[in-house]
């Protein structure tokens, strides 16, 4: 008769490994697997990684049975295709009341680099400097060097709100300050904050662009047109003229016909009889001695 074991399997923490004082940006994940009865039970360890992780982000994994200690062992990890995340996979026999600890160890991958934050901001900036205000100044100008555009400004204003208040929120929410789950929390929203952000500055580039369009065409059309070269004069002939001269029993081209209209008639075009010869006076004396 099979008979349902309960385990209990539950995140213990999350923790930042250190390394002297400086922390090495790696994260600690430890499961824990308790088997309350009274006998050896064969179970399978389940359970979902945080979102965000790669096989490539796995450093390293531990387990712990009971009062040993920690060895580093290989045990599977697995992904679900469907929802595109890591899970924990592990089959195992535990002993009776034993208690076995789980550790993957993992690069902090829930915050947003501080160098990407730099150059997005360092990119809206650029977008609104004159080729001399890039070398010089930081002035809000459009690139023309007109006048600042209202709504260019505000948008601006709001990239770099946005980007002001990324680094914040990750300042306040790092795992020593907030704890797992509000430094987890807080990355997917900044993550979102951020796809929006990229948005804005697409679009930022957008209307610039549509901007340098539009005055270059002013540009083109203000400019003084200037008078198509003179091309070399070719003298007409009349048909008259270009028709060569006809040399004598050669019949002249029939003229094409031309229809003004669906029931009109198309009059063949008259034919030139060939150059008659008089007949000679013997030629008439002999036709008169014929018919005698």
């Amino acid at each position: 008769m099979l008979r349902y074991v309960l385990i209990f399997v539950a995140v213990l923490f999350i923790a930042p490994l250190a390394c002297g004082e400086e922390s090495q940006d790696n994260v600690v994940i430890k499961i824990r697997a308790i088997n309350p009865l009274e006998e050896k039970a064969s179970i399978t360890i389940r359970y979902s990684l945080p979102i965000g992780l790669t096989s490539e982000d796995i450093l390293a994994k531990y387990i712990k049975r009971g009062n040993k200690p920690t060895k580093r062992q290989n045990f599977k990890i697995r992904l679900d295709k469907e929802k595109k995340t890591y899970f924990v996979d592990q089959p195992m026999t535990l002993a009776p009341k034993e208690v076995v600890v789980l550790e993957i160890e993992v690069k902090d991958v829930w915050a947003i680099p501080a160098q990407k934050l730099d150059d997005l901001q360092a990119q809206t900036e650029n977008l609104l400097k004159t080729p001399i205000e890039r070398e010089s100044t930081s002035a809000d100008f459009m690139n023309d060097g007109s006048a600042p555009d209202p709504i260019v400004i505000k948008l601006k204003e709001e990239i770099l709100r946005q980007l002001e208040k990324i680094s914040a929120t990750q300042e306040a929410n790092t795992i020593a300050k907030a704890g797992v789950t509000a430094h987890i929390d807080a990355y997917r929203k900044n993550a979102e904050t951020l796809k929006q952000v990229q948005m804005d500055i697409a679009m930022l580039e957008n209307i610039l662009g549509e901007k340098e369009t539009l005055k270059k065409e002013e540009l083109l059309e203000d400019a003084p047109l200037s008078e198509p070269p003179s091309l070399p004069k070719i003298p007409v002939q009349s048909e008259e003229q270009a028709q060569p001269p006809l040399e004598v029993g050669q019949d002249q081209p029939v003229p094409s016909a031309s229809i003004e209209g669906e029931n009109r008639a198309v009059q063949p075009a008259a034919t030139i009889e060939p150059f008659s010869v008089k007949p000679s006076i013997a030629d008439k004396l002999r036709s008169w001695f014929r018919r005698r």
